[in-house]
């Protein structure tokens, strides 16, 4: 056979396998991925309405050693595209660990070295600067094993992450008749990092919402923290400054005296609407249910 014969013999069977991937039937073509994982979230009722609260999902994928990760990015676009990830993995068994909204929070190793999921990290303020607010975030996670033939499919089912809240400050001017010394909030006691089973860790931290005027005579602030218990040591204070305190409300307490619930809730926003005045301090769920307390001054 000559040299030419040879050259159109070659360029035929390329020709042949190359048509054969772009048919219709792709069964023969070579899959460029292994593992396939979906994305799923029902929030408290029995539909799926990932689509509507998950802009984008931070992927790890961990092998069943813990020591070797691999991070992945699925933005929006890519989620309307295909709710969910393609991979592909050597052989051996592997945990997946997936973060919803991941925007403001940074990943934080607990130890040099690392063996199970408690000691990976997802931190708040970990750069030290202050917190307005923590991620809207959503959590979910799957175990599986990649054989040397075939292909895994999984579903990760999320869950919430987050409590959403509002505060709403009235008759502000009874105690900062000027405009500069407008009042700021303070909630202590709640936690700023998950562990990787999305166990709360670490200290304490401290957010300070941004307030902005809504209206004439209301300050309005819109926030997120991560999910924290029914009985829990969280306040919130009112402040001239970040430096005297004029208001501390206990939220465990409002919790109870509202009747709110968020354990076993996925879908949550807390509301507290203080309304100051020459009458004290009124304080409930909205301006027209307001329970008196007596201020914690």
């Amino acid at each position: 056979m000559s040299k030419i014969n040879k050259i159109i013999l070659v360029c035929f069977t390329l020709f042949v396998l190359l048509t054969a991937c772009i048919r219709e039937d792709l069964s023969q073509c070579p899959l460029s991925w292994n593992v396939d994982l979906s994305f799923l979230y029902y929030g408290d009722g029995e539909e799926d309405i990932f689509p509507s609260k998950v802009e984008r999902v931070t992927v790890y994928i961990m092998d069943d050693s813990y020591g070797s990760i691999r991070r992945y990015e699925v933005g929006k676009n890519e989620l309307n595209t295909r709710q969910g990830i393609q991979v592909q993995l050597p052989q051996g068994a592997y945990h997946a660990v997936c973060w919803g909204n991941v925007w403001r929070a940074g990943e934080e190793f607990h130890s040099k070295e690392i063996q199970e999921l408690t000691d990976y990290l997802l931190v708040h303020g970990e750069d030290g600067k202050e917190i307005t607010t923590m991620d809207p975030l959503y959590y979910g996670r799957v175990s599986f094993r990649v054989d040397a033939k075939g292909t895994v499919t999984e579903t990760v089912t999320f869950a919430s992450a987050h409590i959403d809240m509002e505060i709403h400050i009235r008759g502000w001017e009874h105690l900062f008749p000027r405009e500069e010394e407008m009042p700021q909030v303070e909630i202590t006691g709640l936690s700023t990092r998950y562990d990787f089973s999305m166990d709360l860790s670490g200290e304490p931290g401290v957010v300070w919402p941004v307030l902005e005027k809504d209206g004439e005579e209301i300050l309005s602030g819109y926030f997120s923290l991560l999910r924290f218990p029914d009985e829990n040591p969280i306040e919130i204070h009112i402040r001239q400054k970040k430096e005297e305190i004029f208001y501390t409300l206990s939220l465990q307490s409002f919790m109870e005296t509202n009747q709110i619930r968020v354990e076993g809730i996925h879908e949550i926003t807390i509301p507290v609407y203080f309304s100051f005045g020459s009458h004290g301090v009124e304080v409930g769920v909205d301006p027209w249910d307001s329970v008196p307390v007596q201020p914690d001054l």
